[in-house]
C-alpha cells in the first residue's frame, strides 16, 4: 500500500504556470496515444488564458499533491444543458502525473471535483474522454467513479486557431 501523503486544494490565478504545464503535459501525452495534433498549445500562451479564465471567474482548477509535490489538475468550467435541468460543471481536463498514477491520487482527485461541484449547486458533471481502445482504461477510471457513458464521441470545429480564422 502507497502511504505518500495526498492533499488537494483549489486553485489560484497564482497557479496558472503550472496548471498550464500539466495540461501541456496532458495535451502531449494523448497526442503521442492517438497519433494525432488536434491542438496548437504551448504553455505560456496556456498559463496567461488560464490566468484570464481563473482571474475572470469563469475557469476553476483542483490541484493534486502527491508529498506536497504538485502531479494532478483537474480543470473545471460552469454551463448549462436544457436536458440536465440547470447548471453543469464540465472537466476541461484531467490529468494525474504518470509516476504517481499508482497512489490513488486520481480517484481522490474525481471526489475533491466532485464536491466542489455540489458546492457550486451543479446539477451534474460532464466530461469528454477519448473512446479508442489505447485509452479504454481511462473510460473504466472514469466509469469506477461514478460516471456514465453518455455519448461516444466530443466533436469540435475550430472556428479560430491562434489570429487566423479557419474556413
Amino acid at each position: 500500500m502507497d502511504h505518500r501523503k495526498i492533499n488537494f486544494r483549489l486553485a489560484t490565478a497564482d497557479d496558472a504556470e503550472n496548471i498550464g504545464l500539466l495540461v501541456v503535459l496532458l495535451t502531449i501525452e494523448l497526442s503521442d496515444l492517438t497519433n494525432t495534433h488536434h491542438f496548437d498549445i504551448d504553455i505560456e500562451g496556456t498559463s496567461n488564458r488560464c490566468h484570464e479564465l481563473i482571474e475572470a471567474g469563469q475557469y476553476f482548477a483542483v490541484l493534486g499533491f502527491v508529498d506536497g509535490a504538485l502531479s494532478a489538475v483537474a480543470t473545471l468550467s460552469e454551463s448549462y444543458s436544457l436536458n440536465a435541468g440547470g447548471r453543469i460543471g464540465m472537466i476541461q481536463e484531467f490529468y494525474v502525473s504518470p509516476d504517481v498514477r499508482s497512489t490513488g491520487i486520481g480517484a481522490k482527485l474525481m471526489e475533491e471535483v466532485k464536491q466542489f461541484g455540489r458546492q457550486k449547486e451543479w446539477v451534474c458533471i460532464d466530461l469528454s474522454a477519448p473512446t479508442i481502445s489505447k485509452l479504454e482504461e481511462n473510460l473504466g477510471f472514469y466509469k469506477g467513479t461514478g460516471f456514465d457513458i453518455m455519448h461516444a464521441y466530443r466533436m469540435r470545429h475550430v472556428i479560430k486557431k491562434g489570429l487566423q480564422e479557419t474556413p
